[in-house]
């Protein structure tokens, strides 16, 4: 991935830093029930909300990736 620009679009970067939390509280979660066992957690449910979330985070990523070309 290239680096980071030194100025941002706040609204971009809160989107994509949001996605990837999210992210991460999945993937937690699903680790989690990994190690433990099933449990209250529906992995199946998680892995599709997983899924939305890497599409919209790539669909982000896309347009800044267009804005920085047009810039």
């Amino acid at each position: 991935m290239p680096a980071e620009p030194v100025v941002v679009r706040v609204g971009s970067y809160a989107a994509v830093a949001a996605l990837e939390d999210r992210l991460a509280f999945i993937d937690d979660r699903l680790n989690d029930s990994r190690i433990v066992g099933d449990g209250p957690v529906d992995p199946a449910a998680l892995g599709r909300e997983r899924v939305r979330l890497v599409n919209a985070l790539a669909s982000v990523r896309y347009a800044q990736a267009l804005a920085a070309n047009f810039q």
